[in-house]
């Protein structure tokens, strides 16, 4: 049996977002659409620690994987029948994660530049199978729309 089924004051006090004070590090909030784990997880973390620290550079990635996915070794280029275009984490390790570190944790070469921020968000768009940077999140283009649930689990716009 677990003691602790729901979201009781046990989990409450354990919740990072109250802890996100005096953050003077960059940081790279990572997530998956498809985390059925923490779906919301790290949209809060990437909202509170900007809101609360407005020096720190924070910046939000988003992919299409499972909880904690993009940390695997072999290229997740699917989930289920859902294909991707390319092997997902590779990318995130080489265009997002590296350039960050680089940023942040190198000295770089005498003579040399410091690698440029990330952006504020990198997500990859399901469907269209690309990944999209962007300068603020939620994008400046996006506009809230409400779903309602329909007759056999389809979805409609109201």
């Amino acid at each position: 049996m677990v003691e602790h089924d729901s979201y009781d004051r046990f989990w409450q006090s354990r919740a990072i977002r109250h802890h996100l004070n005096n953050v003077r590090c960059a940081v790279l909030v990572v997530g998956g659409w498809f985390d059925c784990e923490d779906q919301l997880g790290p949209f809060t973390v990437f909202e509170e620690t900007r809101r609360r620290n407005p020096a720190a550079e924070v910046s939000l990635c988003v992919g299409p994987w499972a909880h904690a996915q993009w940390s695997g070794g072999e290229g997740v280029t699917s989930l289920g029948n859902v294909g991707f275009a390319t092997a997902t984490e590779e990318y995130y390790r080489a265009q997002i994660e590296l350039p960050f570190l680089r940023r942040h944790l190198m000295e770089p070469r005498e003579g040399a530049e410091r690698p440029p921020a990330l952006e504020t968000a990198v997500v990859y768009e399901v469907g269209t199978n690309r990944w999209r940077r962007f300068a603020e999140w939620p994008p400046a283009e996006a506009v809230p729309r409400r779903l309602r649930l329909c007759a056999a689990g389809g979805l409609a716009l109201e």
